[in-house]
């Protein structure tokens, strides 16, 4: 049986880019899923990631 390969998200403010949340890969430490939400804290509307099933 095959396991599945669940990301860790961490999340964090950077000067560059702002809030992001980034899903790791729990074996290898690779970034997989990167969401940038810029530098407000001011609540925006949910939303999907291109792609994604996670809902932000």
């Amino acid at each position: 049986m095959r396991q599945l390969e669940i990301p860790v998200f961490v999340n964090g403010y950077y000067k560059k880019t702002g809030w992001e949340v980034i899903g790791l890969h729990w074996k290898t430490g690779k970034t997989v899923h990167r969401v940038s939400f810029g530098r407000s804290n001011v609540p925006r509307q949910p939303a999907f990631a291109p792609g994604s099933p996670y809902l932000f």
